[in-house]
């Protein structure tokens, strides 16, 4: 297994940071297959300088954005890409937002669909009245395009201004040709900034940002999270599902000595094949399923998983799974307000 270990990371030592990984769906007839960065946590650790080098190339490609500015995240595979640009920019003027798979059932709840998806609808909310100067959707790939302009439709009314930032466009001419027109019909404004074609060097954001004003509803107190780090120094964060705002809050406060290896455990199902994915747990005790993939790549000796109650099942089954193979593993309940 350190062999193999070694040889993954060789192996990712040599792609571009923008790189997607293909694999392939389990039990989704609409889409055989995905594509998964290997550098935010799924496949292996969160990669810091690599989603340094994204949001660095990023930014320098995006114009000047004058007044306000919303980051849109798209749950989940989006959400800490999102997160990670959030904090690149300005905090005077910047709101970042996720989209979820759970309605909140509030009056200003908006909602749109992801037709090939496994969970289609996605769910957000935006404080009323509230309007930007532009919005950024965070996308790690555009297949068809459909997902976004569903995202745009129901943003139309707060702004008319538009970036799509993606890791690729994958995009067929009839697709695009076809998204151009009907967002020219409604006087939208839409810039693609693909990160495909650009190879960028990593390099640490300079400046030592904080989350900008995000209109979350998921709290966890540092002071929760210290107590914890400072009695278990676990070396090991998961996040599970699409709570990923706390952790990654606190993650970021560490010294980068310091910090551990961060995972994420997704609500996608892909399939093992032995080149992106050579193990997988199944986390089944819940109303959906959740994956870890190469849990072993490299294993873990002390862990803290963070979770909410929409995850909770899937969590005490991780934390189950862990202690089974020797881990000493300890979790925190993430507070939602809906």
């Amino acid at each position: 297994m350190s062999q193999l270990l070694a040889q993954t990371a060789q192996y990712l030592s040599h792609l571009p940071v923008t790189q997607l990984l293909q694999v392939r769906r389990e039990g989704n007839p609409l889409r055989r297959y995905a594509h998964v960065s290997p550098f935010m946590g799924k496949l292996q650790p969160v990669d810091n300088l690599a989603l340094d080098g994204i949001v660095n190339t990023a930014i320098a490609i995006l114009p000047p954005l004058p007044g306000s500015t919303l980051v849109m995240g798209l749950a989940e595979s989006s959400l800490l890409l999102a997160w990670w640009l959030a904090r690149a920019l300005p905090i005077a003027n910047t709101d970042l937002s996720f989209t979820s798979r759970h309605s909140c059932f509030y009056a200003n709840e908006r909602s749109f669909l992801e037709p090939h998806s496994h969970a289609p609808t996605h769910f957000f909310c935006l404080p009323a009245s509230r309007s930007y100067t532009q919005i950024i959707i965070v996308d790690d790939e555009l297949t068809t395009g459909i997902t976004v302009k569903h995202l745009i439709w129901a943003l139309r009314d707060v702004t008319k201004h538009f970036y799509i930032l993606t890791l690729s466009d994958l995009r067929s001419p009839e697709h695009k040709m076809q998204f151009d027109i009907a967002c020219a019909e409604e006087n939208l404004q839409i810039q693609l900034v693909d990160l495909s074609i650009y190879y960028p060097l990593p390099s640490p954001i300079s400046r030592a940002a904080t989350v900008p004003n995000p209109p979350t509803v998921r709290t966890l107190t540092d002071l929760q999270l210290q107590q914890r780090w400072n009695l278990h120094k676990p070396d090991t964060f998961y996040m599970v599902g699409e709570c990923i705002a706390p952790i990654l809050n606190f993650w970021q406060s560490l010294p980068i000595s310091s910090r551990p290896a961060l995972r994420h455990v997704t609500r996608s199902p892909w399939e093992i094949d032995q080149q992106v994915i050579f193990s997988r747990v199944c986390l089944t005790q819940g109303e959906v399923p959740y994956y870890l993939y190469n849990w072993d790549l490299p294993k873990p000796k002390r862990a803290l998983i963070v979770n909410d109650k929409y995850t909770r099942a899937s969590a005490i089954q991780l934390v189950e799974f862990l202690r089974e193979n020797g881990i000493t593993t300890d979790n925190i309940e993430v507070f939602v307000t809906c």
